[in-house]
């Protein structure tokens, strides 16, 4: 039963409530013809085309201006969840809340069926909707019945209440499917991934006879399995890396030499850097113990439920970032500080002082066993270190219900010591790929950037060999200071848990990658809509103000006239594509006032590839006086096409009202914008092919 979320005017910005009391503090303000042809318009297509099992709520609170007196939290907003789902949506199934998301039982008059965690419906909808009680509410016990006809038509439509002599289907044996699953979701890592540079299609690596392969996650995918990125009945597919593919898949005399560049597993810290050892004490027992060095494994005597400090000195071997690791199975989900909302069981402290935490992207249970103990995963701590000793405290609480023997390593790794190495490789190697990535990294900027000292790593890299790729692993667009030092970029998101295989395949042309652009990548932060406009994002300590309006994403930069690092919808191929013969008209149906469009597009390269063509609008001729916003281009349609080499297809796009309208607030419904339109077909927004001009309406 699929559910789309988080509805809605929520995408990251301060100003989510959960398990607050009262009004929003810091509500998103917006304009209602924004809100509907950009934050609404995101769901109004799965959700009346595609007819989702349900709705889940955001934690925003959030003002549409002016149909709203004052700011409402997104699940008490009679205006989005009756209004506009139930009435101009027609939507038939139910609404749910976030977790903690409901802040009182008035959500319940305002169109939401179902809460999750909150009790309010639980403790204070029964005295409202007994008729025998002095409390009792028509309202709410009008409310609660369609709360409740929703849920059950829900689980009706779905055959869960058994009705009909209806039989579910049985669960498929996990062992009859895996195969076929992993090739779906390989193949998807591929269609995925954006090739976003290629100087002197160096990809994909023809010659493999000397290459250097660098960065942490070449070897270690970017997937938590704990975090939702693995099917449960697929052990360890995370841990096949890009490296290890790389090497099977290779020709025959390819030659692909490994530096982690940034070592997300480190040493062992030896017993010479802890002299006179760590003075173990443990918080059910008054005596002490001597270790050595931290390297608890199968014959461990750590106990559950016990916390336990090591005091000590560390002695820094040279003046350098040091990389510290806490790994085994107390470490848990891989969180420094543990369960958000719970206790830390592990912390370092360095002369006092709490170094930066992190988390390495992949558990310890996915590194080799002989480098690690096996099970849990990966605590990081980041300082800078003069030569010398350092007091240092090391503590563990580890839970009661933690299973015995518990493990736990205490690593380090130096951050120049690695990126010599790496550099030294690369300058041996005709061919440098730089695996880099977004994990621990902050948006300080409004931009992200990469993880610490990763931009540091590929400039050195750049400069030691000029034949550099960069691989990333990233959930967003990243800073990119060095794209013009480096020959080739390939985006592999995050790729799941076949992403070795993909990247693999990918790299070595044995697939192409198929992926555009979802967002536009600035060049600077100083180019996005946020940059000196704080109140769009952290707000002005009232409100956070989407007064950027309609022009988000690339209608910003056509809007501004400014050039990002890459445009939204660009990405590269290993072929090539040609454009031709575009044929746009009015539909002919007699019945709605759509556009057909049509054009050839043909592989002209010399391998397989997918094109993405992109249909944009240009503004109406005819002046709209009720229309103060209108984008010099707007995205209107897309097809993703395959070809052979030589093979040419005719692509069809349809274009229906909805994307011919703009939103009327006068009439609160889509108005057709009559008159002449440019139709523009494009590889991405800044990459146009084919334009035409067509006349929309009567």
């Amino acid at each position: 039963m699929a559910e789309v979320k988080h509805f809605t005017l929520y995408n990251g910005q301060n100003g989510a409530g959960f398990g607050t009391v009262g009004p929003p503090s810091l509500p998103t303000i917006v304009d209602d013809q924004t809100a509907h042809e950009l934050y609404l318009k995101a769901y109004e297509y799965p959700i009346t085309q595609a007819v989702p099992s349900s709705i889940m709520c955001s934690y925003q609170g959030f003002e549409i201006e002016p149909l709203m007196s004052s700011a409402q939290w997104a699940s008490d907003c009679s205006l989005t969840l009756t209004t506009i789902v139930r009435g101009q949506w027609k939507f038939p199934g139910f609404i749910v809340s976030d977790y903690g998301a409901v802040h009182g039982v008035d959500a319940i008059l305002a169109g939401l069926d179902e809460e999750f965690i909150t009790t309010f419906f639980a403790t204070d909808l029964p005295a409202l909707v007994n008729p025998t009680s002095s409390s009792y509410n028509y309202l709410y016990a009008q409310a609660l019945d369609n709360a409740v006809a929703y849920l059950l038509y829900g689980e009706e439509r779905f055959g869960l209440l058994g009705g009909n002599g209806y039989k579910p289907l049985p669960r498929p044996n996990i062992d009859n499917i895996k195969d076929a699953d992993a090739a779906t979701t390989e193949k998807a890592s591929e269609e995925a991934a954006v090739l976003l540079k290629n100087d002197g299609n160096l990809l994909p690596l023809k010659n493999a006879k000397s290459v250097a392969i660098i960065g942490p996650t070449a070897r270690q995918v970017m997937v938590s399995a704990e975090q939702g990125e693995r099917a449960e009945g697929f052990p360890n597919r995370d841990a096949i890396s890009p490296l290890e593919v790389l090497q099977q898949l290779a020709p025959a005399g390819s030659q692909f030499t490994y530096s982690p560049g940034i070592d997300w597993i480190g040493t062992l810290v030896p017993a010479s850097e802890l002299p006179g050892g760590l003075t173990r004490t443990e918080s059910d027992s008054a005596g002490t113990v001597t270790d050595t060095t931290i390297n608890y494994g199968t014959t461990s005597n750590l106990k559950p439920g016990v916390t336990y400090t090591w005091t000590g000195i560390f002695t820094a071997t040279g003046s350098d970032t040091y990389y510290f690791y806490l790994q085994g199975s107390i470490v848990s989900r891989g969180f420094p500080g543990g369960f958000p909302g719970g206790p830390a069981p592990v912390s370092i402290t360095i002369d006092g002082v709490t170094p930066t935490s992190f988390r390495p992207a992949v558990p310890v249970s996915t590194y080799p066993s002989d480098i690690v103990p096996t099970g849990g995963s990966n605590a990081g701590f980041i300082t800078t270190l003069a030569v010398g000793p350092h007091k240092i405290v090391i503590t563990a609480a580890i839970p009661a219900t933690l299973a015995t023997p518990v493990l736990l390593r205490f690593a380090s790794s130096k951050l120049g010591d690695s990126i010599n190495a790496a550099v030294i490789a690369a300058a041996k190697a005709k061919i440098a790929v730089v695996f880099a990535d977004d994990n621990g990294a902050t948006n300080n900027n409004i931009v992200n950037s990469l993880s610490d000292n990763q931009d540091t790593l590929i400039q050195a890299v750049a400069q030691a060999n000029p034949n550099t790729v960069v691989v990333l692993s990233t959930g967003n667009p990243v800073l990119a200071p060095w794209a013009s030092s480096v020959k080739g970029i390939l985006e592999m998101w995050y790729p799941g848990q076949e992403g070795g295989t993909s990247t693999a395949r990918i790299l070595l042309g044995r697939a192409n990658p198929g992926g555009r652009l979802p967002i536009s990548w600035p060049a600077s932060a100083d180019q996005t809509p946020f940059f000196d406009h704080p109140e769009r994002t952290t707000g002005d300590g009232t409100a956070v103000y989407f007064s950027e309006g309609i022009f988000m994403g690339y209608r910003w930069y056509d809007q501004q006239h400014i050039t990002p690092l890459f445009s939204f919808g660009h990405g590269l191929s290993y072929t090539k594509f040609a454009y031709s013969d575009l044929d746009v008209k009015p539909e002919q149906n007699g019945k709605s006032k759509g556009l057909d469009v049509s054009f050839k597009l043909t592989n002209s390269g010399s391998v397989r590839g997918s094109e993405v063509p992109q249909v944009y609008l240009g503004p109406p001729s005819k002046p709209l006086p009720e229309v103060t916003q209108y984008a010099p281009l707007k995205l209107a349609g897309f097809e993703r096409v395959e070809l052979n080499p030589g093979e040419t297809a005719t692509v069809h796009i349809h274009l229906d009202n909805l994307e011919l309208s703009y939103w009327s607030t006068p009439a609160q419904h889509w108005v057709l914008a009559i008159g002449s339109r440019k139709v523009y077909i494009a590889a991405a927004s800044d990459d146009i092919r084919l334009q035409d001009a067509v006349s929309v309406g009567r």
